[in-house]
């Protein structure tokens, strides 16, 4: 769900290379925000369905390691995006 929800994010961005899109195209592209507005719900659905398999797997969840998981698992990304970012001007 999250893959279809990032697609419509995607050609909004794409958009602005292809400025002369025909118009129903061009119409489609224009609301693709309502992709990200999907995606995060998803996440949230996806998020605890983790959660719940954990505490199925182990019949306990521990809450400390399962954010330190998630916090590993995004902060690396988010530094090198920041890092290849900032280095492009």
């Amino acid at each position: 769900m999250r893959g279809y929800a990032i697609l419509p994010v995607i050609t909004c961005h794409a958009m602005c290379l292809f400025p002369e899109l025909p118009h129903p195209v061009h119409r489609m592209t224009v609301v693709g925000w309502h992709g990200a507005q999907l995606f995060f719900p998803a996440s949230v659905v996806t998020l605890m369905m983790s959660w719940r398999h954990g505490k199925i797997r182990n019949a306990a969840v521990d809450v400390g390691a399962f954010f330190l998981r998630r916090f590993f698992r995004l902060v690396p990304a988010y530094y090198l995006a920041s890092v290849i970012y900032t280095n492009q001007r």
